[in-house]
């Protein structure tokens, strides 16, 4: 049984989720060009030439909400298609 890092448990579900997300757009007929760049700053990917960002984690079913580390808000305050 392989082993993983918390980080590289993260770094998967992020990847898992921007092919998901990059596939639905193109179903749904959109142009989508991901980033080049694991660590991109700017975007995970463009929607329709938009900066996106893609997070994936768990839901706070209570809440219905979601948090962002201190380290992504500026992405995500930045993005066009979140």
């Amino acid at each position: 049984m392989l082993k993983y890092k918390s980080k590289e448990k993260m770094t998967m579900l992020g990847q898992a989720g921007e092919k998901v997300v990059s596939r639905f757009c193109r179903e749904k007929g959109m142009e989508v060009s991901e980033s080049i760049y694991t660590y991109d700053s700017q975007k995970d990917m463009t929607v329709n030439h938009l900066k996106a960002e893609v997070k994936t984690q768990m839901l706070f079913q209570i809440q219905d909400a979601f948090t962002v580390k201190d380290d992504q808000l500026f992405k995500c305050m930045n993005a066009e298609f979140l």
